[in-house]
């Protein structure tokens, strides 16, 4: 329930913690995310091995669904954290196995709605995703179903909605910016192979930066709204 205390997300928190969070966990972090793509790593040799225009575009939509899956995973490493605690890579697994049916139907919805909405003269995409921004992890950490964790995600960014675009646009923009250096570097090595390494590289080591931002928002938006520190968060995970 938001009290008197409720006030508008903080841009430059969502940034800095979502950077802090990241590269203090980068590689339990990497790791679950190389487990959470691997169906998509397979289908990107599946495609190599025999091209087709629809494995493109299903491995597309796989790897968006599978980002959202990864951050509703990593909520939990991100939540400890953000409280001082070590993240443990056996306990991240678990975590986020635990919650894998719940955040993978979230994740679905959230991702036909966004992807729809960008279709649609991309302005209506970009809201959804503003809208639904914490959806995944407020189902992980509040136990939601499916329309509830939309709900709420709605109700969490009221308010704060041009703070989150602010902030997620400048944490892609680092993210991409990381990505076209990579491409560069890319574009003098040889070998026909590394392209598609190159890619799965990318995606296995940025998906956590994403993932983490949705959780960081999260936290910072249940305690900007309704003063709810991230020990009582943690309580639901131990």
């Amino acid at each position: 329930m938001t009290t008197s205390q409720s006030q508008p997300l903080k841009v430059g928190d969502l940034v800095g913690q979502t950077f802090s969070v990241y590269f203090r966990s980068l590689l339990p972090f990497t790791v679950l995310s190389a487990i959470v793509m691997s169906p998509w790593i397979v289908l990107l040799f599946v495609i190599e091995q025999a091209p087709s225009q629809g494995l493109v575009i299903g491995s597309g939509i796989l790897q968006s669904v599978l980002s959202w899956v990864l951050a509703g995973a990593i909520s939990y490493g991100v939540v400890q954290q953000m409280r001082g605690q070590a993240v443990d890579l056996g306990k991240l697994i678990g975590a986020g196995f635990r919650s894998i049916l719940r955040v993978f139907g979230v994740s679905l919805v959230v991702g036909l709605i966004v992807g729809i909405g960008t279709l649609l003269l991309i302005v209506p995409g970009v809201i959804a995703s503003v809208i639904l921004f914490v959806a995944v992890p407020a189902a992980v950490v509040e136990n939601l179903s499916i329309s509830e964790a939309l709900n709420r995600s709605a109700q969490l960014t009221k308010g704060s909605r041009w703070q989150v675009f602010a902030g997620a646009l400048l944490i892609m923009l680092v993210v991409g910016g990381l990505g076209a250096v990579g491409a560069f570097v890319l574009a003098a090595a040889p070998g026909e192979a590394a392209p598609i390494w190159f890619q799965i590289a990318v995606a296995v080591v940025l998906a956590p930066f994403s993932a983490t931002m949705y959780a960081v928002g999260y936290v910072l938006l249940r305690r900007s709204r309704e003063n709810v520190d991230v020990g009582q968060l943690a309580a639901v995970f131990d």
